[in-house]
């Protein structure tokens, strides 16, 4: 509406890697997330939980996946 070109004039990131975003004109960079290594550890976690066990905080490293939506 505003006369804005994706990638030329803005760029646009989304989160999640959702199935459709390389289907989109322009594909869409997004942040991936290892949504089964985050499964693995809450798992381990709530095993620790229910043992009574300290449970430590945990960063789990993400992917960027630049695809045309910032390549402007």
């Amino acid at each position: 509406k505003k006369g804005l070109k994706v990638p030329d004039d803005i760029a646009v990131v989304g989160f999640d890697k959702i199935d459709f975003s390389n289907m989109t004109n322009p594909t869409l960079t997004t942040v991936a997330q290892p949504k089964y290594k985050m499964g693995c550890i809450a798992g381990e976690m709530l095993i620790k939980k229910i043992k009574g066990e300290k449970v430590e905080s945990v960063i789990i490293d993400h992917e960027l996946v630049i695809r045309q939506s910032t390549m402007g």
